[in-house]
């Protein structure tokens, strides 16, 4: 999800500490924290809703033994906070609003705009040093 096409950086390139970022909230939606820069997310639109909505729901009524939410900050490194459609762990709710723990299934609703190798998450089937993800999809919205 690291692109210009995916995510456009703040106007002016202005590195922020990780603590700096893990407080802030961002009214018109969530960012994703790259080595220092805050980079904002495609909104969306409502077809993108659409599926987001559909895969958490799905997930909820046949698999009971999973977790699923829309995004959710998700730590894949120290210095980076990746925001996926849909977060998945198994088990129940995660206590902490931030997962440090590899999900089981991260789910991408992709865009027009998206392109396959813009997905930020692909750094989590590589040496993470939170560990590797176990499942991860696009999905063609």
């Amino acid at each position: 999800m690291a692109s210009s096409s995916r995510m456009k950086g703040m106007g002016t390139t202005t590195l922020i500490s990780v603590e700096e970022y893990l407080r802030t909230s961002y009214s018109d939606g969530d960012r994703e924290y790259i080595d220092g820069r805050v980079v904002e997310r495609n909104l969306g639109t409502l077809p993108h809703a659409h599926w987001q909505t559909r895969f958490v729901v799905f997930l909820a009524n046949n698999y009971k033994t999973i977790w699923a939410a829309v995004e959710v900050r998700v730590q894949v490194k120290p210095t980076r906070y990746r925001v996926p459609d849909v977060t998945c762990v198994l088990g129940s709710r995660p206590e902490s609003s931030i997962l440090y723990e590899p999900p089981f299934l991260v789910i991408e609703v992709l865009s027009p705009d998206d392109r396959a190798e813009d997905d930020g998450f692909a750094e989590l089937n590589g040496n993470s040093p939170i560990g590797k993800l176990r499942q991860r999809a696009g999905f063609d919205g």
